[in-house]
């Protein structure tokens, strides 16, 4: 009897597991139904967000602009290095002048009223006008290239200038040096512009003189003399 109540019992176990497994089955059925029957209509894609886009739009509107000013900027700054560039080459190689005097007289080793300081002074002592031959009326002038010609003419105006004028400050380029001096007399007003052209492309922008312009060289010395003899008297100051 006990057997047999072990046997009804796994049995009525075995009954209980399919029931159980029928109830899973149904609830399945059940599910798949309900999913079934909840399934909605597809629905149609939702328009595209453009906030992203249009702010990447403008991000690269203002990398645009951005780049457009600084290549701007760069094209001006070459425009005005580009049509000043006499002046700035002027103006640097003053500079450079103005740098190594400050740098040769910082580490001048000369003692103070000794013979060598007494020497350097004698042959820095400025020279004056009539200690310049006109190279257009003697042999000093025959024996000198149109360059050496043009840089031994400009210390003479120098020079002049000490005599009958202005003499030239240590920070002015010959552009206003020239300008110093035709304010002080209209002399060589009619000369002096054209020879500190061609002095300033000589000196700094190693170009060559043509022999066409040896005669705005010549008519330079012609009115300096004529000053130094004292037969024009348009000086103002002159002696």
């Amino acid at each position: 009897q006990s057997g047999r109540g072990g046997q009804s019992g796994q049995g009525a176990g075995q009954q209980s597991g399919r029931g159980g497994q029928s109830g899973q089955g149904a609830g399945q059925q059940q599910g798949g139904s309900g999913s079934a029957g909840g399934m909605l209509p597809a629905q149609s894609p939702s328009a595209p967000d453009l906030s992203g886009g249009f702010a990447g739009i403008m991000a690269w509107i203002a990398r645009l602009l951005k780049w457009g000013l600084y290549a701007l900027m760069a094209l001006v700054i070459a425009w005005i290095l580009w049509a000043y560039r006499h002046e700035m080459r002027l103006l640097i190689g003053r500079w450079i002048q103005l740098v190594a005097g400050f740098w040769k007289a910082l580490f001048r080793t000369s003692v103070p009223g000794s013979e060598t300081e007494l020497n350097q002074t004698a042959e820095t002592r400025p020279r004056r006008f009539v200690d310049f031959n006109d190279p257009f009326q003697s042999r000093h002038g025959a024996n000198m290239v149109a360059r050496e010609l043009v840089l031994y003419t400009f210390e003479a105006l120098e020079a002049w200038a000490r005599d009958y004028a202005r003499p030239r400050e240590p920070e002015q380029t010959p552009t206003e040096f020239s300008r110093s001096v035709m304010s002080q007399t209209r002399l060589l007003s009619d000369c002096l512009p054209q020879f500190t052209r061609i002095y300033n492309r000589v000196t700094y922008a190693d170009a060559t003189v043509a022999t066409a312009q040896l005669d705005d060289v010549q008519r330079l010395w012609e009115a300096m003399r004529q000053a130094l003899s004292g037969r024009n008297s348009d000086l103002e100051g002159a002696i």
